[in-house]
């Protein structure tokens, strides 16, 4: 007897009482379901535990990091046991596996006796978001009040994670911090034409946030000029600020005398231009000043002046007294504060 599924005929030892209708679809969705049971009871054997275990090094892949965010993972509502996930976080993680700069040692995630992730749920959804297998160190059978001491103590800065291993080569941490501030600020600000500045790569590097190796990067495309600014720092630093200091070492590439000459004269209280010479740089001083007082003396501001764009302001600032500097021009307070 041959019984017909669809355009196939297959054999079946049946009684001729026997009537059998299984359509060819719904033969393939019962082989799916099952699979997908099969496949979901494994994964409840490897990341749920009542005892704890330490796998180590172990690799994740993404329909397993899609496991654990949908049923290891509430990040929302009144029930929730984690964060909301941070999409630049999450950008983050992506990039640091496709630049090759992905370490398990680092990636920890933890699994409770209740089956809850109670770490690294940014980096199984980097994992996800990847599309790529990825090693993490994983741990099981974690009591669920450790959840408790995760993430309390204080976390390395990103300067320091630079100091600490060795990238920018035998450095204090003043110096570290010193470089990582400028160099981020160089990596992230361009000249637009109308004088303002404008993030490098805003819609891409901004959103995915900067990783230690493109810190590393600016750090060594510009390195004589930060090392040199460093070695010349002022002793009264109200001048020595991120802004200033990017648009100078920006410049620095392709005019490094003059740029020399306006730095030093920008930190030396006695010059006060005039006599055929620009007083851009002393009245680039003066603003500094002016501004430092207003702030401790909590006074109105210059319109354009806002603490979360500080950096911003100064680098425009910069620029424009460069451009006085250039023509040997003289240039007002005023005129600059405006």
């Amino acid at each position: 007897m041959r019984h017909t599924f669809g355009s196939q005929r297959v054999p079946l030892k049946l009684s001729m009482k026997t009537k059998v209708v299984i359509p060819r679809k719904g033969l393939r969705d019962s082989i799916s379901k099952a699979k997908a049971r099969a496949s979901k009871i494994n994964l409840l054997n490897r990341f749920e535990s009542k005892q704890y275990k330490v796998y180590g090094k172990e690799t994740i892949t993404p329909s397993e990091a899609k496991y654990l965010l949908d049923e290891c993972n509430t990040n929302t509502g009144i029930n929730a046991t984690n964060r909301r996930l941070e999409g630049k976080s999450v950008a983050f993680i992506v990039r640091e596996l496709e630049n090759g700069e992905w370490y398990h040692e680092a990636a920890d995630v933890k699994v409770d006796t209740n089956g809850q992730m109670i770490d690294g749920q940014h980096t199984v959804a980097g994992i996800l978001a990847h599309g790529k297998s990825a090693a993490v160190c994983l741990s099981v059978g974690c009591r669920p009040a450790a959840r408790q001491k995760i993430d309390v103590s204080r976390k390395r800065s990103t300067p320091q994670r630079l100091k600490f291993s060795g990238l920018l080569g035998d450095v204090s941490n003043g110096q570290a911090r010193y470089i990582h501030d400028v160099s981020l600020t160089v990596r992230r600000t361009v000249s637009a034409p109308n004088g303002n500045t404008v993030a490098e790569g805003w819609m891409f590097e901004r959103a995915l946030g900067y990783n230690d190796s493109a810190i590393v990067e600016s750090y060594n495309d510009n390195q004589k000029a930060v090392d040199y600014f460093w070695n010349n720092k002022p002793t009264i630093k109200i001048t020595f600020k991120t802004g200033i200091l990017a648009a100078l070492v920006k410049r620095f590439t392709h005019d490094t005398e003059g740029t020399k000459d306006f730095f030093n004269k920008m930190i030396n209280p006695s010059f006060k231009g005039g006599h055929g010479e620009s007083n851009a740089p002393a009245i680039l001083r003066k603003l500094a000043r002016e501004i430092d007082y207003l702030k401790k003396n909590k006074c109105q501001m210059p319109a354009d002046y806002t603490p979360r764009f500080e950096m911003r302001y100064w680098y425009r600032k910069t620029l424009v007294a460069l451009k006085a500097f250039d023509q040997n021009k003289g240039i007002r307070l005023y005129t600059l504060m405006k």
